[in-house]
């Protein structure tokens, strides 16, 4: 099921698990369109976005948009932040990164997930491939 378009459950529940975070301090109109450049977004989805007025909401209505990207996808947004100028955003985009990288960990994985065996390394196949 990696194949239809969709982040995997890992970066779904890191999503979720910084929602706060995400929906506050995404400088999201300093970013967009290096997003768009690199193909995370569509020029519908930057105009979509650029029409959301308030940042909260704009941030919500990009991570609905993102949860159904691929997970390379995530990681171009994690390098979009982390090559922010401001130092909080920076880390905002390392604390992502440092959490996908521990819940892509193939040893993690089988420990926590044992009987997921088969769709864990699929998925960090898939994600090890794209990058």
């Amino acid at each position: 099921s990696y194949h239809s378009q969709m982040l995997s459950q890992a970066l779904l529940d890191v999503i979720e698990g910084n929602l706060k975070r995400l929906y506050e301090e995404i400088p999201l109109n300093d970013i967009i369109y290096q997003l768009r450049a690199c193909k995370l977004l569509s020029d519908g989805e930057v105009d979509f976005l650029n029409d959301c007025k308030q940042k909260q909401k704009q941030n919500y209505e990009f991570i609905k948009i993102l949860k159904t990207k691929e997970d390379r996808d995530f990681l171009e947004f994690c390098d979009a932040l982390i090559n922010h100028d401001t130092k909080a955003v920076q880390n905002l985009g390392k604390i992502l990164e440092s959490k996908l990288k521990t819940t892509t960990n193939a040893d993690q994985a089988t420990q926590q997930y044992g009987e997921n065996e088969s769709d864990f390394g699929s998925a960090i196949f898939t994600i090890s491939k794209k990058i």
